[in-house]
């Protein structure tokens, strides 16, 4: 947790146990509280927006891993393509966190749900699009040799899963754009 951040969403109060004698530091959020209530009563059907975003880049990206291609060993393609791996498990996460808030939810919920799948698939998006900027410069340096039209099949592939997340940022901004604060 960013404690800076949080900080003035919570009070820290000292008790002491009568028992013991022991004093204990309590916190207790005293933050806004918020409510999507599109999402409580069609979970199902947000899922099935955003589980072909996941789908589709999952296979995309593991599809690219699981080649030997020349781009593969190319350092202009291959860490951006490895670094992908863990924004998309913090996006696939998000989108599960998402799906699952409660009906009344704290800041701190909306920021490790709507706001990380938001934040993770921009994320993602820079990276396909170093990728895809790698491959182009291994196949217009001839690096690919006679490969180069699988490279650039994958390379069109990772811009359909940059929008792929594109369509998932969508899909938080409207969900986003439904939080309404509670008491």
């Amino acid at each position: 947790m960013n404690r800076k951040r949080y900080h003035a969403l919570f009070e820290v109060h000292t008790t002491t146990d009568p028992n013991t004698g022991k004093t204990r530091r309590q916190a207790t959020y005293t933050g806004s509280y918020y409510h999507i209530e599109e999402l409580g009563a069609n979970r199902v059907q947000w899922g099935t927006r955003f589980a072909p975003a996941v789908i589709v880049f999952l296979g995309i990206l593991g599809g690219y891993l699981c080649t030997d291609l020349p781009s593969t060993r190319y350092f202009l393609a291959l860490p951006f393509a490895l670094a992908m791996l863990l924004p998309f498990v913090f996006w696939a996460q998000a989108i599960w966190r998402t799906l699952r808030l409660p009906d009344r939810f704290s800041e701190m919920q909306y920021d490790a749900s709507i706001s990380s799948c938001i934040r993770n698939a921009y994320g993602l998006m820079v990276l396909c699009g170093l990728f895809i900027a790698g491959v182009v410069i291994l196949i217009l340096t001839g690096g690919a040799g006679s490969r180069w039209p699988v490279e650039a099949a994958f390379a069109g592939a990772m811009l359909i899963a940059c929008g792929a997340a594109w369509f998932s940022i969508r899909q938080a901004q409207k969900l986003d754009a439904l939080k309404k604060p509670v008491a």
